[in-house]
């Protein structure tokens, strides 16, 4: 179960990346899956996880911060590195030859 909400998750990610991707800082596709991972750890682990500091306690939120910005800059790497690899270029017009 917990597979199948990830990839949801990370497809819906993903499609916010894409939407959004001509927006972010950075020159290189790596570099604005960075910065949007980094994005998404400072909305999901540092803002969302503060909700749970009385339930687990300040250990458990350091923890998660530390791992989460691991992880989430991971994700940004790798989704920046494969959003463009199966793009398809565009199809040219075939050059027909010409009789001489």
């Amino acid at each position: 179960l917990s597979i199948v909400g990830g990839l949801i998750v990370g497809l819906i990610l993903g499609a916010i990346f894409g939407w959004g991707q001509h927006k972010l800082p950075g020159k290189t596709p790596m570099i604005k899956g960075i910065v949007f991972g980094a994005i998404i750890w400072a909305i999901l682990n540092a803002g969302l996880g503060l909700a749970d500091i009385g339930t687990y306690g300040l250990n458990y939120y350091l923890v998660n911060i530390g791992l989460g910005i691991i992880a989430a800059l991971i994700f940004g790497f790798l989704l920046g590195i494969l959003f463009n690899k199966w793009k398809e270029a565009p199809m040219e017009e075939p050059e027909w030859p010409t009789a001489s």
